[in-house]
């Protein structure tokens, strides 16, 4: 006791004590946050620039790299009832493109244009369903479930500009989007009674809404809608900058009028009062698809809230840790995200840069590592990543994204 006593005071004095430093000057614990470090925050090297880049990626909770890589997919039903928890499967679908153009006015202030698109869609399959295939209905005679299917696909051009006021950068970005391909959050419902009589039904309603008419050429007569994006960030110390961002604030939504629903019209597959009878004709459920126009859907971009931290405990570039919190409001589906992450960051030269991320983002664990090249006409960003619904599937192959970026300028 008395030597862990003894160890912490030496650790508070070594803390708060002035320390001889090179050359004879004293540092405190003080000087080490306030002190002018080795740092560049975020100064642009090229005064005009151009940039595009793209990628995507899928991920699930079930199947790992080993099944797509196979001849065929060979899905073992009583596994996959061990591995799946309450929420079922999950497949997730992302893509993205963007371009832009930038014009770095010195040190203080910038203005650019870009034109990006990017889209998402989430399909959930229920525990249930893979339970009824692999156990039966033995020890449960009634079960039902639904399978979910969500999306959008965006454009959007805009403008974007940024202001440096002292240690306080503000970033601004108005943006008109177009939602190019739109699915609220929809379902197949199937139920399976067997406790007094044999009864499968099934239902379902898909509405899939565009700028455009969807059974016919025609041309985009929607307009789209307006929204905002906003960032901040302030050098607290010269080691440490705290920052914070909203995207997609809406200004005026997107108004979609044309959609295509497909719905089953019948929705009883078969039914049997008595089972010694055995069973009756099936009935194959018939889809109809019918076009609405004149619709006046309301679409909002998903709304993302962001705080994050750069801290560089070297007090220069070599490393950065960024950690973060946040949320996304997703549209299509009604969801709400909880965020967060931890970046750590290598600059060993001023050109390379190394960085691994790890978190939570938008319903999914994600693991990233990205490799980044700056010289003064050429930047490169290479990223690849690991994902998936559940935490330790997110690490056995279950989800894989790639993103490439490249800038020109001078």
């Amino acid at each position: 006791m008395k030597n862990t006593i003894a160890a912490a005071v030496l650790l508070l004095a070594a803390i708060t004590l002035p320390a001889q430093e090179e050359g004879g000057q004293t540092g405190t614990l003080a000087d080490y946050f306030t002190a002018p470090a080795e740092t560049r925050h975020n100064e642009p090297i090229r005064r005009y620039e151009l940039g595009f880049g793209g990628g995507g990626g899928f991920a699930n909770n079930l199947l790992s790299i080993g099944n797509w890589l196979s001849r065929s997919i060979v899905l073992d039903l009583n596994q996959a009832v061990n591995i799946l928890d309450d929420n079922g499967m999950g497949i997730n679908l992302e893509g993205l493109g963007y371009f832009f153009v930038n014009l770095n006015l010195g040190e203080n202030w910038g203005v650019g244009l870009f034109f990006n698109l990017d889209g998402r869609m989430d399909i959930n399959l229920p525990k249930s369903f893979f339970t009824l295939l692999a156990e039966g209905n033995l020890d449960q005679h009634d079960i039902e479930g639904d399978v979910h299917v969500f999306g959008a696909i965006f454009a959007e051009a805009g403008v974007g500009g940024y202001m440096n006021f002292g240690k306080l950068r503000v970033d601004v970005k108005p943006a008109w989007y177009l939602p190019l391909v739109y699915i609220p959050k929809s379902g197949f419902h199937y139920s399976l009674e067997t406790e007094n009589a044999l009864k499968l039904s099934a239902s379902s309603t898909l509405d899939i809404y565009s700028p455009y008419p969807m059974n016919s050429v025609g041309s985009i007569r929607d307009w789209g809608g307006l929204d905002l994006s906003l960032a901040g960030e302030y050098a607290l110390f010269p080691i440490l900058d705290l920052g914070t961002s909203l995207s997609h604030i809406p200004l005026a939504p997107a108004r979609l009028t044309h959609k295509r629903r497909y719905a089953l019209k019948e929705d009883t597959i078969f039914e049997d009062d008595d089972l010694f009878d055995g069973i009756n004709e099936f009935t194959t459920p018939e889809m109809v698809e019918k076009d609405y126009t004149g619709e006046n859907k309301m679409v909002l971009r998903p709304l993302r809230f962001d705080t994050y931290a750069l801290f560089r405990p070297l007090r220069t570039d070599f490393l950065v840790v960024r950690p973060n919190l946040g949320f996304t409001a997703i549209n299509p589906s009604g969801e709400t995200y909880f965020n967060w992450g931890l970046e750590g960051r290598l600059n060993p030269v001023e050109f390379f840069t190394v960085y691994l991320t790890t978190g939570r983002e938008e319903g999914l664990w994600r693991h990233r590592l990205g490799l980044g090249l700056n010289v003064r006409y050429f930047e490169m960003v290479l990223e690849g990543a690991m994902s998936s619904q559940n935490f330790a599937p997110s690490f056995m192959g279950r989800g894989f994204s790639a993103n490439l970026g490249l800038r020109f300028g001078y």
